[in-house]
């Protein structure tokens, strides 16, 4: 009988260290992580796509899964990608072609790399940053595919659609 009671104590404080664990860890992600939308513009809504970043943004680094989501009355492929970036706000200068709300109010720069998988073609490896602005309380992310173009990604789809609501394309060119 003793025995059975120390096997219980036992057990139960293992199990009350790993459902403390499992939080600490759960909080932790939410924390850390978060998403960035952006409406790809194709002129009209039926050929234009909800673009994600889901991103774990560190302190110094930050890794990110692209994808599209599947939203009713946008174009959509299984396009998907991975970037993974450090931290260089204190080296980046902000590049003279760029739009000026790129360039105002910089939180955060990260440079890395970006490999793509496009939907029934090959692999593909682009150089990248992630700025990100924080205007007034508005948070934009603006992803610069180097020395080719920047485009502004938004906390939600609807902040990314009332950022353009012509479905004009938005995206600026070196």
């Amino acid at each position: 009988m003793r025995h059975d009671r120390k096997w219980n104590r036992a057990l139960g404080g293992l199990l009350a260290s790993l459902l403390l664990l499992s939080l600490t860890s759960a909080s932790a992600t939410a924390k850390d992580s978060s998403a960035w939308h952006r409406l790809n513009p194709g002129g009209d809504q039926a050929s234009s796509e909800h673009e994600r970043l889901t991103c774990r943004e560190g302190a110094t680094s930050w890794s990110c899964v692209y994808d599209k989501l599947a939203d009713p009355g946008f174009s959509w492929n299984a396009t998907t990608g991975r970037f993974a970036g450090r931290d260089v706000t204190s080296s980046w200068t902000c590049p003279d072609w760029f739009p000026s709300e790129a360039c105002t109010g910089v939180v955060q720069v990260l440079r890395g790399t970006a490999v793509f998988l496009p939907d029934g073609g090959r692999p593909f490896t682009v150089g990248q940053e992630y700025i990100v602005t924080n205007v007034g309380g508005d948070e934009v992310l603006f992803v610069h595919w180097i020395d080719r173009f920047v485009c502004p990604w938004y906390r939600t789809f609807d902040e990314a659609l009332a950022a353009n609501p012509t479905f004009e394309f938005d995206c600026t060119f070196a």
